[in-house]
């Protein structure tokens, strides 16, 4: 009696460790007799490209690759997913009876992220600016009540003070991302949990950015959330293997975007302008009078 047999011999990943957010090549070899192969991948890496005589699949569970003959040598070319609640790549290789699994923790590739010392610049240039605005309605204020006065002082500076802080972030966001075109290889839903008795996910893709490997995230964001009923279209936004444009940081050639930063702080900044001048046009009209 001939028994036919397939031995899945070995898993490799190279690099090994991989890195978050980076290409890495797994190999896969087998020996003995043609049977079905199956490699499960899970929801820690998107494909590159799926691989010659492989057929590609997305489930619950994440990735899985079939070849209806296993290969002698087969390659996948992953790209890791930059998060991180994505530790562990786990892969396991089934043909017949025969399995073998590897278990890998991607690391992390540190950014220097030089210090903006523009911003306290800002900051203190910003308070200045506010005191000599806002100082002729405080004392304005204090004529009639101390307690008023101080309290107006306290919310004034503050909100000024929170404003530029979120102003700056965003224009020096904004304003490091370059536009580029991107590959997209592969995309993903990746289920963020409940929240309120609702199911959010992250649409997630994997691109070629200038023939390196990177996570796009079709935001803001990688982390940006949509309720289940609305997920599903935005991840149809983007159909893999066409050429989209796309936004890359130039501090961090990791952080790729297919959609442009939004600038909804000018609002934010026009409202707090408005504000900031209501509280002050009290004091120069006295001021003035005076």
């Amino acid at each position: 009696m001939h028994l036919a047999l397939l031995l899945v011999v070995s898993l490799q990943i190279e690099p090994n460790p991989p890195i978050h957010g980076e290409g890495a090549t797994l190999t896969i070899e087998t020996r003995g007799e043609t049977a079905p192969l199956r490699v499960d991948i899970g929801q820690a890496a998107m494909l590159q490209r799926v691989p010659d005589g492989a057929t590609m699949q997305r489930n619950a569970s994440g990735l899985e690759l079939h070849w209806p003959v296993a290969p002698q040598r087969a390659t996948c070319e992953l790209v890791l997913r930059a998060e991180y609640d994505a530790n562990w790549l786990n892969v396991t290789a089934r043909a017949g009876t025969s399995e073998a699994t590897l278990g890998v923790k991607p690391v992390w590739r540190p950014v220097e992220r030089p210090a903006r010392f523009g911003l306290l610049i800002l900051l203190v240039l910003a308070g200045l600016a506010l005191s000599l605005l806002l100082w002729p309605t405080i004392r304005l204020l204090r004529r009639h009540n101390t307690a008023v006065a101080t309290i107006a002082a306290i919310f004034g500076t503050g909100f000024s003070v929170v404003f530029v802080l979120v102003w700056w972030n965003d224009y020096a966001s904004t304003r490091d991302y370059r536009k580029s075109t991107c590959l997209v290889t592969d995309r993903m839903l990746v289920d963020r949990g409940l929240d309120r008795k609702r199911r959010l996910y992250s649409p997630m893709f994997a691109v070629q950015l200038d023939g390196h490997p990177r996570i796009a995230g079709d935001s803001d964001s990688i982390g940006y959330r949509f309720v289940e009923d609305q997920a599903p279209a935005e991840l149809a936004k983007f159909d893999v293997g066409k050429v989209y444009p796309c936004w890359y940081s130039v501090r961090d050639r990791h952080e790729v975007l297919l959609e442009p930063r939004q600038r909804g702080i000018i609002t934010t900044a026009l409202v707090t302008v408005g504000v900031l001048l209501l509280m002050a046009l009290p004091g120069w009209v006295w001021k003035l009078r005076s």
